[in-house]
């Protein structure tokens, strides 16, 4: 896996923690929804994993529950990943919100079964994962959606991808890495199970995940993690992998807010932008921010303003810039993403 980041990084420096975590959810047969901003490389890295898939897969742009119909024969009793670049295809926000709500049941579950006055849809046998693509808007309509507390929260693992490619590459990066699916046969110890490094992988999983659900995706990464560095019994290397890439499932507990505890959940969408590029550059220049968001200057200051807690501006050699706060410095050294 090591080998794997290094040639990702190469080609893609950043994305390498997003790499291996896609090889893990589609190892470990999880949904995985990757959330980050326009040109963070989610669709060149997508691309990559795509190449790599030594099962059958299936490339969509968006489908509701309704829409599982027309693939009951594709999926009913097979085994494959299904890739899905970009949910905002999917059209209406009603479609954006069904594809993650219903990818992550049938991926969950391994059935879905609907019977209506209009739909008639039985999958039964399903086995693989799905890993889709979204920007901060998309998480935002998802999160005000009923379905996120009842159907998507506790089953979709959601990756907070926020470094930038430092330099631009058009092409995906290449490689031949080849692993399977069965991680079941993985053993986990019982010295695994006492570990410091899985009691921190559990705190870590219960910022996304209920205590059940927390253990039960965090079990099946570290298996995956195993399985594709070709061993039968889960190491402590595999445990701190799975840890180091899930670092950023601190990020909900930060930048969601809620005012009943089993109420809908809010995001504002400009802090994950922000967080990007003082992650990728430290500290970034005003104009840079005009033009790459193509915002107007006041209503820039106002989102700066919004977020004073974790972005500040600054002058440097003349240049008014952004810079996080100390809070701010400390959730991108809390996401592993300040060095």
């Amino acid at each position: 896996m090591a080998y794997v980041y290094q040639k990702v990084e190469e080609t893609h420096k950043g994305c390498g923690k997003l790499a291996l975590m896609e090889i893990l959810c589609d190892a470990g047969n999880r949904s995985m929804l990757v959330v980050g901003s326009s040109g963070t490389g989610k669709s060149a890295i997508m691309k990559w994993l795509r190449d790599i898939i030594s099962r059958d897969k299936i490339i969509l742009d968006a489908v509701t529950v309704a829409g599982l119909r027309y693939l009951q024969k594709e999926l009913t009793g097979r085994t494959c990943s299904v890739l899905i670049d970009d949910i905002s295809k999917g059209g209406t926000e009603y479609s954006q919100v069904m594809t993650v709500c219903s990818m992550g049941e049938l991926v969950y579950s391994g059935f879905v079964r609907k019977y209506t006055g209009t739909l008639q849809l039985e999958i039964e046998g399903f086995r693989g994962s799905v890993i889709m693509n979204a920007q901060p808007l998309i998480l935002k309509r998802i999160l005000r959606a009923s379905e996120f507390e009842t159907d998507i929260r506790d089953k979709v693992i959601r990756f907070y991808h926020i470094r930038r490619p430092i330099s631009v590459k058009l092409a995906p990066p290449s490689d031949n890495l080849k692993y399977g699916y069965d991680y079941t046969d993985v053993n986990v110890g019982s010295d695994i199970l006492m570990s410091d490094l899985w009691e921190y992988g559990q705190k870590i999983f219960r910022y996304e995940f209920s205590k059940a659900r927390a253990e039960e995706h965090y079990e099946a990464l570290i298996r995956a993690s195993a399985l594709v560095n070709g061993r039968t019994n889960v190491e402590e290397a595999d445990l701190w992998l799975v840890n180091e890439l899930t670092k950023c499932f601190v990020l909900e507990t930060e930048i969601f807010s809620k005012e009943d505890l089993e109420g809908e959940r809010r995001l504002d969408v400009n802090i994950l932008p922000l967080l990007s590029v003082l992650s990728t550059f430290k500290s970034y220049p005003i104009e840079n921010l005009l033009t790459d968001f193509q915002v107007k200057r006041s209503r820039l200051y106002d989102i700066l303003s919004d977020n004073s807690n974790y972005v500040t501006k600054v002058k440097n050699s003349g240049r008014e810039v952004i810079v996080p706060t100390s809070a701010g410095k400390e959730l991108l050294k809390a996401m592993g993403e300040w060095n």
